[in-house]
């Protein structure tokens, strides 16, 4: 007989689960997967890999071992069964911890119904080493009697597979932390860090950072979201910006989607984009079972955000770079290959799309009793994702035959259209340089060669090789194209699918901002919204990241913050399209960068400013606390943990719009075309996929300086339009708001300044003041109602009002820190320039103590109440004393939310 573990842990009740005791504790049951009753397997515990471990991996096991349930193929299943004792009769949730997805297997407990672990969410990844690392997975809930149970799991593979910790049964939620079994805590932490180890969040009432009375009582229920003008409204023609983040949640059980769906109101998200790139891959393969299985967990997660007031943005539904073709919808593309070109030129794909889009919008949602497109809690339809003309993947050289051949006829009928004939066309344009750097002309079969993305660009080589008249004639014919693609497109879905939806185009970048970036989003404006994908990142060394998805040892950076030289913070800089609303749909300060505290903060205050309409947080895959060095990972301290503050700023407008933009480029479109650029565009970083995929040119799109000073984008809103007729720019007078001896930046409004010499933002508004960056060398910062002391050397400090009063009024009052975080255990060391990555560390999370002093006007007399790290009340109180103009706090030191009311 195997040990078993019984233990009791405190929480409230969440996902009908049993009702607690009269003490508030629970009940939890663990067991080792390799102290079993019962098995066939030939040698279950010393397999071959992932089996023997050394004795430092095996530490991260609980009990030190994992069992590896895998053997010679056989006709029989392979079995384990256990006895399980079970303290009360109730509703238990069921997690095992084990190898990634491999070794898919059945359970079930007596003889209930089988049901199937195969490839559930993973959560709470620990690495034992590269590719090797144990994962929690959910397998369900069950009802069990008090007594034992036998508990049986076959293997699903004739040889097994994979390799399995532990099973713990749980009456309420489980936060997995390791081979901590429910309510342990490591405790250990790095000097001068203390430990990051939340308990469940059982989402309960009474939690002071909870925000859910932001969003609607059920997203949609006034009717569709809809723009007017150059921003969006609810149906009830309230304005709205959207709190997004990027999740994907169809892989897990219907309780985890719930709890997630609370979670993220509670942290004031209204919006939620979703991947769909299998659906297109499902449909294209002709895997009707597979697409419908898809569809059926899409339509619980929309359900799901529904009904916590959370509004859905289908995404990705086509990802040239990820969504092969094949030769039954369209000739030349064999078993796959990726088209760029073909949804714009071809109306017979046009068409295959349109009902592949059907397919996933009209069936009626069970849980909803609508279907997808006359939902109106599904605010956006996404037509592709990261996919234009303009980037450097556009070079016919490199399209299937089929796809060139078409788009050269396109541009051939363009050119009769507008010369009369191709000899015309050809001769306007004067004698041809090189024609090698493009495809070779067949003006006898009406197609005409096509320059690449790069060959349009602002950069040396380009210019010297092409023809200016041609590559006008084509750079013109590519932005018409797109153009009335996405108007016909747009068209098409709202009259002939019956979208009710937003439609929203691309929201990629191109091959040279200057030049073609802002006709690329001019283009978006034939839809309801102009994107932008666009991330921030460490810079590494050359083969310092080999795997751009992943942070691993032996990876070699260096740390950079946003807020002052050398580093750009590209994804703040986005010309916006006059009269059009705007969104950043993927955006991530990624790891293993030190400075992402500010990331949320930048958003509340600049994006506000600029006019942004949404801003999307990429990505969660986890719906609570994680400790690992993950690249696109939010579900720490320095980011998730910052949201209450930043995301109640930015929803109920802290930071004030300017009436006019400081900069306003009316962009003659004959100029545009003759590629002599715009005189601010947005400026961009290396996006590591991208880097993976066409090495050096990824991040060279720059060309030149700026003809205006690019710190206009923090004096206020720059915008641009494109015309018929003539160009102009109208400027504020950026003297009086840019202290070039300084290197003090102050918006028109006078709420934000940024210096850009010290790397420190500050923010001062009525409900909302603060600071973020190298604080320790600011010293003494005074505000109108706050003054800030910190003596860590980065973070930030918000003070927000939670009653909607202005400071010096507010009865409640969010002080609210960031430093940074990393697992414990985490190394660097240093390498010429840079940082290698010696160890990735482990659990908890580390977060650096804090070191902050806040002084608050009209605050005397009040109290500040610690709250533990997911908002709720603890019995301690901040260090306070008298300030004659209010009440001055001693932050506590392992806190980041202290409420004084």
């Amino acid at each position: 007989m195997h040990r078993m573990a019984i233990g009791m842990f405190c929480g409230a009740i969440l996902c009908g689960v049993i009702d607690a005791d009269e003490n508030g504790r629970q009940a939890y049951v663990w067991w080792e997967a390799e102290e079993f009753q019962e098995t066939n397997l030939p040698n279950p515990v010393d397999m071959r890999a992932p089996g023997n471990r050394n004795a430092q991996q095996q530490a991260k096991l609980s009990g030190g071992r994992w069992l590896t349930p895998s053997g010679p193929g056989s006709d029989a299943s392979y079995f384990v069964k256990y006895e399980v004792h079970v303290p009360k009769t109730g509703d238990y949730n069921l997690w095992t911890r084990k190898f990634w997805h491999h070794g898919p297997f059945r359970w079930r407990f007596g003889d209930d119904p089988w049901q199937v672990c195969d490839r559930l969410a993973l959560h709470d990844h620990t690495f034992l080493e590269l590719h090797w690392g144990a994962y929690w997975v959910f397998l369900g809930p069950v009802s069990l009697e008090q007594g034992v149970h036998t508990f049986h799991i076959e293997m699903l593979d004739d040889q097994g597979g994979g390799a399995i910790d532990c099973f713990v049964l749980v009456d309420g939620p489980f936060t997995p932390r390791g081979k901590l079994k429910p309510g342990e805590r490591a405790g250990t932490a790095a000097e001068g860090f203390f430990a990051w180890e939340p308990d469940t969040d059982m989402l309960s009432d009474g939690c002071a950072i909870d925000l859910r009375y932001l969003n609607e009582e059920q997203a949609g229920m006034n009717g569709f979201v809809r723009r007017d003008g150059d921003r969006f409204v609810l149906g009830d023609g309230q304005p709205v910006r959207f709190w997004m983040v990027q999740a994907n949640l169809r892989n897990m059980s219907d309780l985890e989607i719930d709890r997630w769906a609370r979670r993220l109101a509670k942290y004031g998200v209204n919006l939620v984009r979703m991947q769909l790139t299998d659906f297109f891959n499902h449909r294209v393969k002709g895997d009707h079972a597979a697409f419908d299985r898809e569809l059926q967990r899409l339509h619980y997660v929309v359900a799901a955000l529904k009904r916590e007031g959370i509004y859905s943005y289908l995404g990705h539904l086509y990802w040239h770079t990820s969504n092969p073709i094949t030769e039954e919808i369209f000739p030349g593309f064999g078993k796959g290959q990726n088209a760029i070109a073909l949804l714009i030129f071809r109306s017979r794909f046009q068409d295959w799309y349109k009902e592949y889009v059907q397919a996933i919008m009209s069936p009626v949602n069970p849980h909803t009793g609508l279907p997808l497109a006359q939902e109106p809690a599904v605010a956006f339809v996404e037509i592709w994702n990261e996919s234009n003309l303009l980037f450097w993947t556009f070079n016919p050289k490199n399209l299937a035959a089929s796809e060139r051949d078409l788009i050269e006829k396109h541009f051939g009928d363009w050119l009769i259209a507008k010369h009369g004939s191709l000899e015309q066309a050809v001769a306007s344009w004067g004698q041809d340089r090189s024609p090698n750097v493009r495809t070779t002309d067949h003006l006898s079969e009406g197609r005409v060669g096509l320059y690449s993305a790069g060959h349009l660009t602002s950069a040396g080589w380009a210019v010297n090789q092409r023809v200016p008249g041609r590559a006008a004639d084509q750079l013109q014919w590519m932005i018409e194209s797109t153009v009335g693609f996405y108007q016909t497109m747009r068209r098409d879905l709202r009259d002939e699918v019956g979208l009710g939806q937003m439609i929203s185009g691309s929201n990629w970048k191109t091959a040279d901002g200057k030049v073609l970036g802002g006709l690329d989003r001019y283009t978006y404006a034939a839809t309801d919204v102009v994107l932008r994908n666009e991330y921030f990142g460490p810079e590494y060394a050359k083969e310092g990241n080999p795997r751009f998805y992943s942070v691993d040892e032996g990876d070699t950076f260096r740390y950079a913050s946003s807020l002052k030289p050398p580093a750009t913070p590209g994804p703040l800089l986005t010309p916006l399209i006059e009269g059009h609303p705007f969104m950043v749909t993927e955006n991530n300060w990624e790891r293993p960068l030190r400075y992402r505290a500010e990331w949320p903060f930048l958003v509340a205050t600049y994006a506000r400013m600029m006019g942004v309409d949404g801003w999307n947080f990429f990505a969660l895959d986890s719906s609570d606390w994680q400790h690992t060095m993950s690249v696109w990972d939010l579900n720490n301290p320095t980011v998730l943990g910052q949201f209450p503050a930043t995301a109640l700023m930015f929803r109920r407008g802290d930071v004030t719009e300017p009436e006019t933009p400081a900069v306003l480029e009316t962009v003659s479109l004959a100029d545009a075309y003759a590629m002599k650029g715009t005189k601010l565009w947005a400026a961009g970083g290396r996006d590591l996929l991208w880097v993976a995929k066409i090495g050096e040119l990824e991040g060279a799109e720059l060309a030149g300086d700026y003809p205006l000073d690019p710190k206009a984008f923090f004096v206020g809103p720059v915008r641009q339009e494109f015309v018929d007729g003539p160009g102009k720019t109208q400027i504020v007078d950026l003297a009086g708001y840019i202290d070039t001896d300084t290197n003090v930046v102050r918006s028109m409004t006078g709420e934000l300044a940024w210096d850009f010499g010290q790397g420190v933002v500050t923010v001062d508004t009525p409900r909302a003041q603060g600071a973020t960056g190298f604080l320790k060398e600011a010293g003494r910062i005074a505000l109108s109602d706050v003054i800030i002391e910190v003596g860590n050397r980065y973070g930030t400090i918000l003070v927000v009002s939670l009653d909607d009063q202005p400071l010096r009024a507010s009865s409640r009052i969010l002080v609210q820190t960031a430093t940074w975080d990393q697992p414990y255990g985490f190394e660097t060391q240093p390498q010429g320039e840079y940082q290698r990555i010696t160890n990735l560390g482990g659990y908890p999370l580390n977060v650096e103590r804090i070191d902050m002093r806040v002084a608050i006007r009209g605050a005397a007399g009040k109290t500040a109440h610690i709250l533990d790290e997911n908002g709720y009340p603890t019995q301690r109180q901040a260090s306070t004393q008298a300030w004659s103009p209010g009440l001055a706090i001693h932050l506590p030191p392992d806190a980041i939310y202290t409420l004084v009311e």
